[in-house]
């Protein structure tokens, strides 16, 4: 899916894409953190 918006936004969308990625993946490793208790 990601790819695909890459593709269809162009270029200069894809550094943003990436620093959200980067964003969620942070905040699920977190969220599973807490879920585990550590």
């Amino acid at each position: 899916m990601t790819q695909y918006l890459n593709w269809a936004n162009g270029p200069h969308m894809t550094q943003k894409s990436n620093e959200a990625r980067k964003c969620m993946e942070i905040r699920s490793l977190n969220k599973l953190k807490l879920e585990r208790g550590n």
